[in-house]
């Protein structure tokens, strides 16, 4: 069901705001956090992709929000056992994180916990 009411929402977003703005990429990653826990994975990494596309054209590689989108990109092909995958774009979005909010804050931290136990912090 709430793929449905997504989909209504990225239809009006896309007739209203065009296909390169932030609401339109939110929805596309809300797409891909339902479609990752119905365990249909390649649809999320193909939701996340557009999502981040969107983000980095429009907020740019350095933004907080890219860096959720990088983030939720790197779990999913964390969870799915492609780490080479999933390094970089983890790394990416600690790195914006730690410069944006410094090493204290929660996404950092968390961030952080992830690179450490993977052996790249």
């Amino acid at each position: 069901e709430a793929l449905e009411y997504y989909g209504k929402a990225l239809t009006i977003f896309q007739a209203t705001l065009g296909e390169n703005h932030s609401s339109t990429a939110d929805t596309y990653g809300n797409m891909a956090g339902v479609f990752q826990k119905q365990g249909k994975f390649d649809q999320a990494l193909q939701f996340y992709a557009k999502e981040l596309h969107i983000k980095r054209a429009t907020l740019g590689d350095h933004h907080t929000s890219t860096a959720i989108s990088l983030h939720n990109t790197g779990l999913l092909h964390l969870s799915q056992g492609r780490r080479a995958e999933a390094a970089p774009l983890l790394q990416q979005a600690h790195a914006i994180w730690l410069r944006a909010f410094g090493p204290q804050h929660h996404d950092t931290q968390d961030a952080a916990r992830i690179l450490r136990q993977l052996g790249l912090l």
